[in-house]
């Protein structure tokens, strides 16, 4: 009983001190009709961003209102205050329901940490339009880490969309960064011969939709389209590395349009050149202009189960040969096979046609004649699917990113109306 008393007052003392945290937690709020001379309340707003994010403290949010705003974030000139954990992040985020813009007038990226580090930053629901910039969209480097980029579109760069990389100043590596439910499309317009040199229409040119050197990121429930080269790109140089990022439950699709670095189409949906025991689970990767996946002979260890790889016209998982203990389970891969490249072990894939709901329409859900239907192998890596439905429903886990439901129709849904992309 005693023990138990005691326990009960922890979880009490916890508790106050929790809600008194929450308590002390200040919203901001930004709009174009403010002033930066105005506390900052909702009736009294400021007017930039910069001001914005600079009265922050752990567990604050600004909120920023409707409108265009041609600033940029760079934190090697402006502070952007860090928070102390994810409990106490500092936030900065489109007011609910509305539309804002990030477009600056210049400059390398809209968002550019870097400088203390930066950490425990988490970026909501904003539009990042990068087309009158010259470096990445977003670029997080020089050891920043615990930043989260959640619900918000990224285009238009001139190389990367988002770039994640060590630091060239302090060799420092920045890890445990979280991109989440982005539409990340349109990115490089540059020529990829000189930097800056010239810009040719974007998701064109020299640049990926995701770059990764770095390590224990998760790139989860993205949309990343029209790039010009992979959609995203894992690699790594010694003595660097890029270990233990998960790639999870996204969509891929027109990667590889640049032909100006090297006279042709050149790339495809994602790649893991290098690392150790990175994950690659339950993607739909399609139409993009070569392979679906690139498996890297320094990609150690490598994990791609239950990913859906369709139409991509080189093959659809491409294992070059070499490395070790790289493991390819439980994917379709259709109408392009695998290749299977020494050092890769392969089982439970399916390269003949896997009764698509409607492949026409981009439904890549299995009729109940499909082959994929309790094939798979048992995977503890992947407990769900692509829509977060348990696995298994029935006997055995499916081969593919989606899991089939006996609730299931056979029937596609109608398109969406009036879809739009900013």
């Amino acid at each position: 009983m005693f023990h138990l008393k005691r326990t009960i007052c922890a979880l009490l003392v916890f508790a106050a001190l929790a809600s008194a945290s929450a308590a002390q937690a200040t919203i901001y709020y930004v709009a174009t009709t403010g002033s930066d001379s105005n506390p900052g309340t909702l009736a009294q707003p400021f007017r930039t961003i910069a001001k914005g994010v600079s009265v922050l403290e752990p567990g604050d949010t600004t909120f920023v209102r409707a409108g265009t705003y041609a600033e940029g974030i760079n934190t090697f000139s402006l502070n952007f205050p860090s928070g102390t954990s994810w409990v106490s992040p500092v936030k900065l985020a489109a007011y609910p329901g509305e539309s804002v813009t990030m477009r600056p007038g210049g400059g390398d990226s809209v968002f550019n940490f870097g400088a203390e580090p930066d950490q425990y930053i988490i970026i909501d629901g904003l539009i990042i339009d990068a087309i009158k910039t010259l470096g990445n969209a977003v670029t997080i480097h020089q050891g920043s880490n615990h930043i989260r980029f959640q619900n918000c579109e990224i285009k238009n760069s001139y190389l990367n969309g988002v770039m994640i990389s060590w630091g060239n100043i302090n060799v420092i590596s920045s890890d445990y960064n979280e991109i989440i439910n982005c539409k990340i499309h349109h990115n490089a317009r540059s020529a990829g011969t000189t930097n800056p040199g010239p810009d040719v229409p974007a998701g064109f040119g020299a640049g990926h939709g995701i770059y990764i050197t770095t390590s224990y990121n998760i790139i989860r429930g993205n949309t990343i389209h029209d790039t010009g080269e992979f959609g995203i790109h894992q690699w790594t140089a010694l003595p660097k590395f890029a270990n233990y990022n998960v790639i999870e439950g996204n969509t891929v699709y027109g990667s590889g349009y640049n032909t100006t670095r090297y006279g042709h189409v050149c790339c495809g949906g994602i790649v893991a050149s290098a690392g150790t025991g990175t994950v690659i689970r339950n993607n739909l990767v399609y139409g993009n202009l070569v392979n679906g996946i690139d498996i890297g002979n320094n990609c150690v260890s490598c994990k791609i189960y239950n990913n859906t790889f369709h139409n991509n016209p080189g093959w659809n998982i491409y294992t070059f040969d070499g490395g070790s203990g790289r493991e390819v389970r439980n994917n379709i891969a259709y109408p392009k096979g695998i290749y299977t490249g020494t050092g890769t072990t392969a089982s439970n894939n399916l390269t003949t046609d896997p009764d698509f709901v409607d492949a026409t329409a981009k439904d890549f859900r299995l009729l109940s004649s499909s082959p994929a239907i309790d094939a798979g192998m048992t995977l503890s890596a992947v407990p769900d699917d692509f829509a977060r439905v348990a696995r298994p429903q029935g006997s055995a886990h499916d081969i593919g990113a989606y899991e089939f439901s006996g609730n299931q129709s056979d029937v596609a849904p109608a398109p969406p109306m009036n879809l739009m992309v900013h």
